[in-house]
């Protein structure tokens, strides 16, 4: 496929979307020049975006182009100036337990143990005890936390601490997954391995995630489609398709001709809006169209 023939000029009424961001602006009141002047800086304008449902979208951008605010909407931990959000077709309007948020900071409740914290989301729902119980068992297991049940956040590392989060997301059963840069925090050896298993339990779920990254290495390597933002407002300015084969994993693609292509060409999308002087990577010559790049007022 062709980056010409990708563009669609009017959705399939067919197609039905899990998340449709329909022109979306955020803009918030900041101190001008004097004491008491105050302007308004526009942060998202005109943002749109559909997802599929057990769509895997990364997001990349410059810094202060509006990634996490995009995701705090999303949340509905805070809203838009203008356009809507919808998720399987209702527009949403506030925090809901169809959406989790896995943050940087973590966010566990420290007088709580590993089960404790990942029960948290099933509480608030109403589900018994012993059922609380053998959901957190099962998430457990599946982040790979065996063992540590009545451990405390402060006897865990960093990897560990984010697992939990992961896994506490996870068990009241989201119909969307937020992640705004959870592997920020981390050394980079444990956050391969954190990609690795954000992989398998993506695979395994079939959420859909939408996932906050600086790091063009790692949008790469998730996403099904990284969505490329530009700056000065927020906007979408390219899509690109990550048609990588699946499972991946983060050794193997780090030397894979057809990755390092989508890689570079992220990195040419992002220096657009870079200062002038700095150099371009060469890119990688395959000879496959591995990424379409879709226009930003596309109806996708």
């Amino acid at each position: 496929m062709t980056a010409a023939n990708s563009v669609q000029t009017a959705k399939p009424p067919e197609q039905a979307y899990k998340i449709e961001i329909d022109s979306l602006n955020q803009s918030f009141s900041v101190r001008g020049e004097g004491r008491k002047q105050k302007q308004e800086l526009i942060v998202l304008e005109g943002f749109n975006l559909s997802v599929s449902e057990g769509e895997f979208i990364t997001v990349v951008g410059p810094s202060g182009c509006g990634k996490s605010t995009l995701l705090d909407i999303i949340a509905g931990l805070s809203r838009p100036k203008a356009g809507s959000i919808y998720i399987d077709g209702k527009k949403i309007s506030g925090p809901a337990l169809d959406r989790g948020f896995v943050m940087q900071q973590y966010a566990l409740l420290p007088w709580r143990t590993v089960s404790r914290n990942i029960e948290l989301g099933l509480e608030v729902k109403g589900v018994p005890r012993k059922i609380r119980a053998e959901i957190s068992r099962k998430y457990i297991d599946l982040v790979g936390l065996r063992g540590f049940e009545k451990s405390f956040p402060h006897e865990l590392s960093g990897g560990m601490r984010q697992r939990v989060a992961i896994a506490r997301s996870l068990a009241y059963d989201p119909e969307v997954l937020l992640m705004d840069e959870p592997f920020a925090a981390v050394d980079a050896q444990t956050r391969g391995v954190l990609q690795d298993e954000l992989m398998r339990i993506w695979e395994e779920t079939q959420k859909t995630i939408i996932f906050v990254t600086h790091s063009i290495e790692e949008a790469a390597l998730l996403a099904d489609r990284v969505v490329v933002m530009g700056t000065h407002p927020g906007r979408v300015k390219a899509i690109v398709k990550v048609d990588l084969p699946r499972p991946r994993n983060s050794a193997q693609m780090n030397t894979s001709s057809d990755f390092i292509w989508i890689r570079n060409r992220l990195w040419e999308l992002l220096q657009s809006d870079a200062p002038p002087g700095r150099a371009l990577p060469e890119a990688a010559e395959t000879g496959q169209d591995v990424a379409d790049e879709i226009a930003p007022d596309a109806v996708l």
